[in-house]
Parts: C-alpha cells; sequence; structure tokens
C-alpha cells in the first residue's frame, strides 16, 4: 500500500486523490484478504500523504513560485527524502504487524510470472513517471511543459487500457480549472495580505519578536515545527504556507537555512496536518469514501504512522544534505 502510494504521487501530486482512489479500491480488496480495519485505514490515510512530498508536488510549485525557487531543484531535493520516507513508513508498518500479527493475513504466494505480469501492466505508468521526471531534471521541460506533457502522456495511456471516456475527461478538466483557480485566488489574497502585514511593520514585529526569544538555530527550528503542528490542525496546507511564509522566511534566512531544504521540510509538516484532527484533509476524504468509519478511528487509525513523519523531520534537520545533495549534483 504505502509502494503503492508512492507510485501513484509520482503521477498523480495530490494527496486527496491518492486518499480517495486507494479508499475506494484497495480497501475493499484488503478487506476481502483479512485485512485488520485498523492497519489499512492507516496505511491509505498515511500512505496517501506521500502524493504531496514524491514529485511532481503541487505545494512545492506553489512554495516555488512564491519564494522564486527552482521548481526544479525542489523537485530533486524531494526525491531521497521521499524514497527514504517511504522506507520507513514500510518499516513501520512491518513492525506494526510483528508486534500483532492478527493485523493482516498471511502473504499469498505468487508465481513468478504472475508477478512479471503485474510488472508489465505498471509499465506504461513508469514510463510516464520517467518522461516527466526526466524531462525536468534533464532541463529539457519547465514543470509547467513536463505537467503539459505528462497530462497528455496519462491520456494515451488511458486510451490504451481502454479507459478513456468523455466523462472522465470532462471531469478531469473541471477539476483542473477548480484547483487552479482555487491555488490562483489563494496566491492573490495572500499577495494583497502580506503587503498589507509588511506596510503595517507587522511582518517585522513577528519576525523580530520570535528571533529574540534567545532559543539558537535548532531552538527555533523547534519552535517552528510545534507551530506548523498546531497550525496543520485547523488549516489547509497550502493556506498555511502562503499566510506564514511572509514572517517566517526572514528567521530561517537568519539563521542560515536553505530556502530548497525548508520547501522539503515544510511539506512533511503539511502531510501531518492532513492527517491531524479535527480539519486533517486526508481522514475527511478517507471517512468521504468509506463512512462507516468515524473520522476518530481513522485517524487513531493513523496514529502509529504519525510518529514516522516526525521521526522523517528530525532526520532532515540533523541531515540537511539528504535534500540539498542531488539539487547541487543536478545544477
Amino acid at each position: 500500500m504505502i509502494a503503492s502510494n508512492a507510485v501513484f504521487g509520482a503521477i498523480s501530486g495530490s494527496s486527496v486523490a491518492a486518499a480517495a482512489t486507494f479508499s475506494l479500491i484497495a480497501y475493499p480488496e484488503m478487506e476481502k484478504r483479512g485485512y485488520d480495519p485498523r492497519l489499512a485505514i492507516g496505511s491509505i490515510a498515511v500512505g496517501g500523504t506521500l502524493s504531496v512530498l514524491i514529485p511532481p508536488s503541487l505545494i512545492l510549485i506553489v512554495y516555488g513560485s512564491w519564494e522564486n525557487v527552482s521548481v526544479a531543484r525542489l523537485f530533486a531535493a524531494a526525491i531521497i527524502p521521499g524514497v527514504i520516507l517511504s522506507g520507513l513508513l514500510v518499516l513501520t508498518v512491518a513492525i506494526w504487524v510483528k508486534l500483532h500479527p492478527g493485523l493482516a493475513p498471511s502473504p499469498p504466494r505468487f508465481t513468478w510470472r504472475e508477478r512479471l505480469r503485474a510488472v508489465k501492466q505498471m509499465l506504461p505508468w513508469f514510463g510516464v513517471v520517467i518522461v516527466v521526471m526526466g524531462s525536468i531534471f534533464g532541463g529539457l521541460m519547465t514543470p509547467t511543459e513536463a505537467a503539459a506533457l505528462g497530462a497528455i502522456l496519462s491520456l494515451f495511456v488511458a486510451w490504451g487500457y481502454g479507459n478513456l471516456r468523455y466523462e472522465l475527461v470532462k471531469q478531469s478538466f473541471l477539476s483542473a480549472a477548480k484547483v487552479t483557480a482555487m491555488v490562483g485566488f489563494l496566491i492573490f489574497s495572500a499577495r494583497l495580505l502580506s503587503f498589507a502585514f509588511q506596510d503595517l511593520g507587522i511582518t517585522e514585529r513577528i519576525s523580530s519578536s520570535v528571533l529574540n526569544l534567545n532559543l539558537g538555530k535548532y531552538g527555533i527550528m523547534v519552535f517552528l515545527v510545534i507551530l506548523y503542528l498546531v497550525l496543520g490542525m485547523f488549516f489547509d496546507s497550502l493556506a498555511m504556507m502562503v499566510l506564514t511564509l511572509p514572517f517566517v522566511m526572514p528567521i530561517l534566512v537568519k539563521f542560515g537555512f536553505d530556502p530548497v531544504w525548508w520547501g522539503v521540510t515544510f511539506v512533511i509538516l503539511a502531510e501531518i496536518g492532513l492527517i491531524t484532527p479535527p480539519f486533517g484533509l486526508n481522514l475527511f476524504t478517507v471517512h468521504g469514501v468509506l463512512p462507516r468509519f468515524s473520522v476518530g478511528f481513522i485517524a487513531k487509525s493513523s496514529l502509529p504512522l504519525l510518529g514516522t513523519l516526525l521521526l522523517m523531520i528530525g532526520i532532515l534537520v540533523a541531515f540537511p544534505q539528504l535534500a540539498l545533495w542531488l539539487p547541487r549534483v543536478l545544477y
């Protein structure tokens, strides 16, 4: 489930889409095979957050445009942390099942022919991911152009599978228009608010107040992590980002934190906000598809995996080169 979400994230870039898709498709199959609902629901809710980190990522695109940071560098920076986080989540699930064997049935046996057939069915989608990411990192296209190419290739793949229908294409265009309008209006409004804060001196006052706490470089980082964990309980990730960056970025720059590194770190903090009540978006998405499970039950099921996301924040703070090495190599 976690690995599937990571691959799906490289195609969609939407956590809500991942949570809804796997709730609709994967959960009935897991229920049929005898998986405990806690393990199945928790894996779906938390695994869906990988779609925000694994490139392409809508949050990284908005962050890059807001802070004038190269989106291609941000995508490159997110790859290694995304792979590590996926591995840590898989390890967490394995330990969880090891401690409570009743959560999962014995794994079914498949022949090598069946495995190769499954891999063959996934090859077209892997091809889409490779073409899109390769064109960005190779400098052949901008992220926007590569995204358009990926959308066209996805249409051809869907047509090849026999799943391309007019209603599907129409709904996709409408969803894209709604998301684009929402993000555009959000950035426009946040820009106005940012200018108002700067003219009134609010941004400088907040930054100065935080800097005067004398917490030190890593003390400030702990303060910001706690701040975003609390804000994530009540705000959408995009709203949280554009409302706080005007006073957070001067603090980060003052202490020498790299904007590319912070973009990846913020995305993981945003992932945590997606599964923390009372307004975790993934919790309500899974509940909307599977209404027999309450939001509280979904949140409790996600709790064992929540610690893994916090662990990843600590790893990135301790080893920032995990996010900065690949962008420096490629660019």
